[in-house]
């Protein structure tokens, strides 16, 4: 199978990727907490294996011209998605991963910066 090469550079290419890590991460947190299985029943190593399971099956098909700082995202995103389940589920709020992808995005510094408003004259 060829993989296609994306750059962490460009802004649509590195937010699918946290989308889709984020997408999984969703995934598994509505699993735990609609099959009864608590959401307090995986730890932070158990979600670190999820999530390279996950990244394994991504990393198949998209190869990142940082791969290292590319995996260290997609966890970073998992991570966050499962906690955000974890807290809202319970609630009865089911996360979007665009707004948190964006919400990521912008808590790492991805986003890019808007200059400061120019002084009156």
């Amino acid at each position: 199978m060829d993989r296609h090469l994306h750059f962490i550079a460009d802004n649509f290419q590195r937010r699918a990727m946290i989308q889709a890590a984020m997408r999984k991460a969703i995934e598994l947190g509505r699993e735990n907490f609609f099959h009864g299985l608590g959401m307090d029943a995986l730890s932070d190593d158990d979600v670190t294996l999820f999530a390279g399971e996950a990244w394994k099956a991504y990393d198949r098909v998209i190869e990142f011209d940082y791969p290292t700082y590319a995996q260290s995202l997609f966890f970073k995103a998992y991570r966050m998605a499962y906690q955000v389940c974890q807290r809202d589920l319970p609630h009865g709020i089911h996360p979007s991963t665009a707004t948190l992808a964006e919400e990521f995005e912008e808590l790492a510094g991805l986003l890019p910066q808007e200059p400061p408003p120019s002084p009156p004259a």
